[in-house]
Order: structure tokens, then sequence, then C-alpha cells
């Protein structure tokens, strides 16, 4: 799990390392747009640590039933949040960026990203309730590999739509966009398949639409304070984005890089 932790760090600082020799003004961009994508994640964040919780104690008693109608649930409660944040990044990107800066060039290349990418929220917002799962049902191994591989595939698509490696000509600052959806998509399908392998748990269509009262409350209780706690220290972390997005594209880009390091560093301190 750590790994798999370091592994996603190491995706940005590639996505900043490659499309800073585009332009300072690409990797400003992409910046602001992603932290977009890391509000995403401190919702999936909350999501699934009160899915590991529930999942983890049901697995230790065998009872696959009540795993599989949380995972149901979650996966419910999942999708609706990342639909709310595809038609957002879809159809009202440009509202999205002016809440990190006022600069036209950052806004519309943010704007890109954003409708380039908005698919990955979708793929990533069921594939985490599946690695999840994985993770704990003692399928830790395979969840990391799974993980780290989409991982490894975002970061040659980077390199190869940037660069224009393999392709007849460089895709700049979507390529990044690009790159993140097509390895969630991968991911997706990925974890969906081992999930039907045997001794493994599926997610079923009927349990979405067919509730349990006391699992989901349960799930709540344990969800809702670490949600909150997630969202409260996420959202003052990002406070300083919108900061340093109003002070310009050098401020942005200094910013992006310092954060890059750091996160980089406290993934290999755990």
């Amino acid at each position: 799990m750590a790994f798999q932790q370091f592994m996603l760090a190491a995706v940005n600082a590639s996505d900043a390392l490659m499309l800073g020799f585009v332009s300072q003004e690409s990797l400003s961009a992409v910046s602001l747009a992603t932290q977009i994508t890391f509000v995403f994640n401190l919702f999936m964040g909350g999501l699934t640590m009160g899915t590991s919780i529930l999942a983890a104690q049901y697995y230790g008693k065998g009872d696959t039933l009540s795993i599989e109608k949380i995972f149901a649930y979650v996966t419910k409660v999942s999708f609706l949040i990342s639909a709310v944040f595809f038609l957002a990044s879809l159809f009202v990107p440009q509202l999205l960026m002016r809440i990190f800066t006022a600069e036209p060039r950052l806004i519309a290349g943010g704007i890109l990203y954003l409708r380039i990418a908005a698919a990955s929220y979708l793929f990533t917002g069921i594939s985490q309730i599946y690695l999840c799962i994985l993770k704990n049902t003692g399928h830790a191994v395979k969840s990391m590999i799974i993980g780290s591989t989409a991982v490894v595939i975002n970061i040659f698509l980077n390199a190869a739509l940037i660069y224009g490696i393999f392709f007849s000509h460089k895709m700049g600052i979507s390529s990044a966009a690009l790159a993140t959806s097509i390895s969630k998509l991968i991911e997706l399908a990925w974890v969906h398949g081992e999930s039907l392998r045997k001794n493994h748990v599926r997610l079923h269509g009927k349990f979405c639409f067919t509730g349990d009262r006391i699992l989901s409350g349960d799930y709540w209780r344990y969800s809702l304070p670490m949600l909150g706690d997630y969202l409260v220290w996420g959202m003052g972390f990002t406070m300083y984005s919108v900061i340093m997005g109003h002070l310009g594209s050098n401020a942005v880009a200094a910013s992006s890089i310092a954060n890059i390091v750091k996160n980089l560093t406290r993934e290999v301190a755990l």
C-alpha cells in the first residue's frame, strides 16, 4: 500500500517534469486543474476508509454476502459523487478554473485539461472501490500490482503523447489528461476482470438497488468523521493553490514543483 501511494505521487512528479519542458504555462495550468482531482480524491479517501473498516471486519467473520452488499452500496455512492465531478469538469470547467486563477491563459489550459480528464473521474470512482475491496479481502498484493501498473501506463502515455513518441505529432497539455483517462479505464477493466475470478468478492447490480439500512448506517457512522477530516484538511491545503494561482504563473509553477518534492519525500518517509 505504501509503494502504491509512492507511485501515485510519482505520477504528479512526471507530469510536472514533462510539462515543464513544454512551457511554464502548461505546467501551471495543469497544476491548478489537478486541484479538482485533489478534492475528488479527498472524497474517495473518506469513502474507501469506511469501506476498508467494514470489509475487513466482515472478511474476518467470513461474511462474503455483507461485503458484497457494502461493495455495491459504496460503489453507488462513489459513482454519484464521480458523476458530479464529471459533469462539472465537462460542462463548466471555466467556473472551476476561475476559483484558482484569473489569468486567461491558465484558465484556457485548465479548461482543455479538465474536459479531457472528466471521464477519469467516473473510472476512478468505481475502480478505487474495487481496489479497496481487493486490499481488504486477502488480495492486497494484486491490488498494488493493478494500481501501480496503471501508474506506469499513465507515465508512459504522458511521455509518448507529450513528446510525440510513436505518434505523428505532439499533443502538449491535453496529453496528461488523456493519459490519465486511458490508464484509469485500463485499471477499471483489469480490476473488474480480477473480481470475476473464483473466490473473489464481486459487484452485484441487484445490491445497488436494494439497500440494507443496518449496513449503510454502520458505513456512514465510520465514514463521515473521516470524510469530514479529509475535507477540512484538504480544503485548507487547497487554499494555498488558490492564493498562488492569483499571484501569477511563476508562483504557481514554483509552488507546484515544491509540492511535488514534498509529496515524494513524505511518501518515502512513510
